[in-house]
């Protein structure tokens, strides 16, 4: 699945970036692989560059940034193996397992930024790993453990500082033997209390967390993707999120969303066509092909 990643700028720091992930997947009867193309679009005026800042050297199934003072961008490749490129500096390149191999084959990547920034793994059975971007240590089960750890469709979202925490969503197989249940957990990091259920009863697809800069009064705020709708919700620093509410939805169907924090936050989306959407926060409209139009789209 195409989808989207926000490496989020400071004033004084790196500049912001919007990254789009194009996956080719033809039906597996064609007996092509398949193949991805990456492209990064400076926001919030920038132009869409391929293989910005350098061209990874395998097909990628998903990316993730980590933002802060020295961002990088970590994606996946169709075998699970972890690769990372820095956003700054002069000649960067795509390195394979840094800033350390991935001790399990993960399905779903997230990263939080700061002083201390972690990435964060869950492999196939549902279990949670976190590494300490500065020094390259993986953990199994921190910030937290959760006893969710057999779940088969479980993904990841995190939240960037001055709030950080992680998520995990998606399904379990129902106790009685049939269906499915619908479950949700937060944890905050570094502390590692977990709430389970704290999302809420909305079945979500996909979330994105928007962060505000320590300097806002905005509330901390979650967009997530239910049935190609959006719903927001805010947090008021209690441990209780207020209602999810419908937001305002663009001209199309949407199939996955990210958002950008700080003081210019943004949601982006893009539509069962694979055009991009984006509307600010928490005042804005959707714009369709801000901050430009996709150079390439496809479903």
């Amino acid at each position: 699945m195409s989808m989207l990643a926000v490496q989020e700028g400071f004033e004084g720091g790196p500049d912001s970036h919007l990254f789009y992930l194009y996956v080719n997947q033809p039906a597996p009867a064609a007996g092509d692989p398949g193949y991805s193309q990456i492209f990064a679009c400076g926001i919030p005026s920038g132009e869409w560059v391929q293989n910005w800042p350098a061209a990874p050297p395998v097909n990628l199934v998903t990316i993730t940034c980590q933002s802060g003072s020295d961002p990088h961008l970590f994606g996946l490749d169709s075998d699970s193996n972890l690769w990372a490129i820095g956003l700054t500096g002069s000649n960067p390149k795509w390195i394979q397992n840094w800033p350390s191999a991935a001790p399990a084959d993960f399905k779903s990547i997230a990263a939080v930024s700061g002083d201390t920034a972690y990435l964060f793994g869950i492999d196939m059975a549902g279990s949670i790993y976190s590494c300490n971007i500065n020094d390259g240590s993986w953990s199994k089960d921190w910030p937290g453990s959760t006893k969710y750890s057999w779940v088969p469709e479980s993904y990841l979202a995190a939240q960037n500082p001055p709030s950080p925490h992680l998520f995990l969503y998606g399904t379990v197989p129902s106790i009685q033997g049939s269906g499915a249940m619908y479950f949700n957990g937060l944890c905050d990091v570094p502390s590692g209390s977990w709430l389970e259920g704290w999302l809420g009863p909305l079945e979500i697809d996909q979330l994105a967390a928007i962060a505000t800069d320590a300097a806002s009064s905005r509330p901390v705020a979650l967009a997530s993707l239910n049935e190609g709708e959006i719903f927001v919700s805010t947090w008021d620093g209690s441990k209780t999120w207020t209602t999810w509410t419908k937001w305002a939805q663009p001209g199309s169907s949407l199939t996955f969303i990210a958002a950008q924090g700080g003081s210019d936050a943004h949601i982006f989306g893009l539509d069962d066509n694979g055009n991009l959407w984006a509307t600010g926060y928490p005042i804005g409209s959707w714009v369709q092909n801000w901050p430009r139009a996709l150079p390439i789209t496809g479903p």
